[in-house]
């Protein structure tokens, strides 16, 4: 099938403007001639309802306030039905016991026995709703007081609070249902209106939005792209880990091209879900534009560090499970002169602050600075010397990650400290662009391993670094996206505009992050 301008519509499930992979994928589709459109979601800090990113990018936020405002005040008049209609029946059976105590027959026993039974159902009924919301408040204390204790370990987290997450989950099922069936609707409506040749679904939730899509509009090309072992979250569920593999296995034979971002999720994607077509894994890699590096004291400065500090830097969001209370316990006891630097922000900045004035009341070696703007990432990066991804093995998501720090801090010529996890040790060890922790972090295990790395050794992986950049880029990724629609749309690859930078000789296969 031969278009000019093919149209690619792409779904995601938030605002868009800082989901780096999305829109790297939609730029380089737009400069191989796509005509690319964008569907997300209004928030607080993006309120647009259109976006017109460049030339060939549109970005389109549907808005859930109004609906979303609509399931709720739906669902208080149901609730207010079903408490209008227990007072009619316990006024119903206040004012009438004399009459019922005169009949016989089915009509004396329906109310000698129905209802006092629909009284008892109604009573348990919201004696059961208050206690899901009892065992909710008591799960979010218990996650907390269970991470600040440091357990490690494949569901460590969630192990003490089972009870209240299965107690909890069909009402969350519930829940999520009714607002996704809102969602499917906007982003449907959106859909009819763009009348795209190509639907590119990032992440499992926009799966079904766009194959409902293109079963009505047969033509359409569905494309899947899974950002991680969505199903395998730590914060899932066991109830909503068993709603979305049936998602999955009920839509994969659905999909026209797979994509992923790494061989291991790739490998468990296809043992999973065997109808979906082979993976071409797209890593999360960064872009380079050729200017050599140069290194910045923003990062120091704002820290406050002396020049002779050694900075072990950890970027990104602030969230539970992933090693951040452990990374902090254990920063206190790092040799000198090494100083933990937090940069980021996330739900949990409150917490780990509090934790770090415990661990470490003077400040010496823990430092807080707030996150940089994504367009000087990489000259605030190259003030660190070594970055960290202390990851917790509480999912199998965790377990085979590749996150955008795997480029972010090399591209800033920054070595790295990572969990030992398939995905992170291949790159370091393969590369030698960094170190792996031990599986128990401590401050005994930090402290060990930072002692044996010293300035020349830093120095060393820093040169691998660049190395490693050159060969592992993102117009190695973009070429293969590009040709997915290529070689759908009959195109030539010649119409990219830029070129891609192509592999040193004899690169391995997960060098290249191969499809599989």
């Amino acid at each position: 099938m031969k278009i000019e301008r093919p149209r690619v519509a792409a779904l995601v499930l938030n605002s868009v403007s800082h989901d780096a992979r999305v829109l790297k994928e939609a730029d380089s589709l737009a400069d191989a001639g796509f005509d690319v459109h964008i569907i997300g979601i209004q928030d607080k800090r993006s309120g647009d309802a259109l976006t017109r990113r460049s030339e060939g990018v549109s970005i389109h936020r549907v808005s859930l306030g109004p609906a979303t405002m609509a399931l709720k005040y739906r669902v208080r008049s149901r609730l207010s039905l079903i408490g209008a209609l227990a007072f009619v029946v316990v006024a119903f059976a206040v004012l009438f016991t004399p009459l019922r105590a005169g009949l016989t027959g089915l009509l004396g026993n329906i109310l000698a026995f129905g209802i006092p039974s629909i009284l008892i159902a109604i009573g348990c009924l919201f004696f059961a709703v208050r206690l899901v919301l009892r065992f909710r408040q008591f799960s979010k204390s218990a996650m907390i007081k269970t991470s600040e204790a440091g357990l490690q370990g494949p569901m460590a987290g969630l192990k003490s609070t089972r009870a209240a997450l299965v107690s909890r989950s069909w009402l969350k099922v519930w829940a999520h249902y009714q607002k996704y069936r809102i969602v499917s609707k906007l982003y449907c409506h959106e859909l009819d209106r763009l009348g795209p040749h190509a639907v590119h679904c990032h992440d499992l939730p926009m799966l079904p939005i766009g194959a409902k899509w293109c079963k009505a509009n047969s033509a359409a090309f569905l494309v899947f792209d899974s950002h991680e072992l969505y199903e395998e979250v730590s914060q899932m569920s066991p109830l909503m880990r068993h709603v979305w593999q049936r998602v999955l296995r009920r839509n994969s034979s659905k999909v026209d091209a797979f994509i992923t971002v790494n061989d291991s999720i790739a490998e468990e994607h296809a043992r999973r879900y065997p109808a979906l077509p082979p993976a071409v894994v797209v890593k999360n890699a960064t872009i380079v534009n050729g200017e050599p590096l140069v290194r910045s004291n923003l990062l120091r400065e704002a820290a406050e560090l002396d020049d002779d500090a050694l900075v072990l830097l950890y970027q990104g969001g602030f969230a539970r499970h992933r090693g951040l209370e452990l990374l902090i316990r254990a920063a206190a006891k790092m040799p000198d002169p090494w100083i933990l630097v937090m940069m980021g922000w996330g739900n949990i900045e409150d917490d780990l602050k509090s934790l770090a004035a415990k661990v470490d009341p003077c400040g010496r070696q823990i430092r807080f600075i707030p996150p940089a703007p994504h367009a000087d990432l990489k000259a605030w990066t190259s003030g660190g010397d070594l970055g960290v991804i202390p990851y917790e093995n509480t999912c199998l998501n965790h377990w085979y990650c590749s996150p955008n720090k795997l480029w972010e801090y090399p591209v800033a010529g920054v070595p790295m400290l990572v969990s030992p996890f398939p995905e992170l040790m291949a790159v370091v060890e393969t590369h030698g662009i960094g170190v792996c922790l031990p599986e128990q972090l401590d401050g005994a295990a930090l402290r060990r391993v930072l002692s044996e790395i010293d300035r020349e050794r830093l120095e060393c992986m820093r040169h691998a670094c660049e190395s490693y950049i050159k060969k592992d880029n993102w117009a190695v990724y973009a070429r293969r996206l590009v040709e997915i629609y290529n070689s759908r749309f009959d195109r030539d690859p010649e119409t990219t505009s830029k070129p891609p930078i192509e592999l040193e000789e004899g690169a391995s296969r997960r060098d290249a992050g191969a499809s599989v």
